[in-house]
């Protein structure tokens, strides 16, 4: 088709246990003793599509913990659950575009999102810890050769986090600036 690269896509998922309490001596932690495991998984879709100058990644994720993973209680000890605990889930996912007008230049555009399904404490908002990420930037690559290369880049980046400011419980909002340099050889 004309204009179009090559278009990938995919799925994939993984699933797991990990430990919720550890014994102890004398009060430390033995390492490696990790017991009452609990599950979790994670699962989801990405692509990355071309069209012409232009490229697109993109990706959505699904994610589930147990209840004594979520509240970070330890599975010999369900008394500590909160009333009407539950096992945490969220969606996440982003899109990831370039645009490149020559082979040393790309103009890149981020959009992320993290967004909670069901919080692990019913106490908690439900919007809490919602994440919105928007980021712009560029690499210019001054010195590209089959031996070595050298790009300069610039992104800004702005967070929101959803009711995650300590004392008003409005939202967070971080701003950053990354500018920087990569050599290969």
């Amino acid at each position: 088709v004309p204009k179009l690269g090559e278009q990938q896509f995919g799925v994939y998922g993984y699933l797991g246990e990990s430990p919720t309490f550890f014994q102890t001596s004398q009060g430390s932690r033995i390492p490696g003793t990790g017991m009452g495991n609990r599950s979790f998984y994670r699962a989801g879709v990405y692509g990355h599509w071309y069209v012409d100058k232009f490229d697109f990644y993109t990706l959505f994720m699904h994610g589930r913990d147990n209840v004594f993973l979520g509240n970070a209680v330890p599975a010999n000890q369900p008394a500590l659950l909160p009333i009407g605990a539950a096992g945490p889930s969220w969606n996440g996912g982003f899109v990831e575009g370039h645009y490149n007008p020559n082979p040393r230049l790309i103009f890149i555009g981020r959009y992320e999102l993290t967004r909670m399904s069901k919080e692990a404490n019913p106490a908690i908002p439900r919007n809490l810890g919602n994440l919105d990420t928007w980021t712009v930037g560029y690499r210019w690559y001054p010195i590209m050769s089959t031996r070595a290369g050298f790009a300069w880049l610039q992104e800004y980046s702005r967070i929101t986090n959803a009711g995650a400011a300590p004392l008003s419980g409005k939202d967070d909002v971080s701003n950053s600036l990354l500018m920087g340099f990569d050599f290969d050889f």
